[in-house]
């Protein structure tokens, strides 16, 4: 190995190992709440509006 592509190849592995693992995870919490209108599910509304809203939070949906 050249002295030159170890110096380059040691220069990359140590930037990447100065990020943030978290970055790679795909379980990372989104930055932002995922919200929903109501009047898109209206009809379910009317027909059992608890199991709706727990469907829908059970989607990943925070605010109503």
């Amino acid at each position: 190995m050249h002295r030159r592509k170890f110096i380059t190849q040691t220069g990359i592995l140590s930037a990447a190992a100065m990020l943030p693992m978290q970055g790679f995870s795909a379980l990372a919490k989104p930055k932002f709440k995922l919200g929903l209108q109501l009047f898109t599910i209206r009809q379910d509304m009317a027909k059992d509006p608890v199991a709706t809203l727990k469907a829908a939070k059970a989607m990943g949906y925070e605010d109503f």
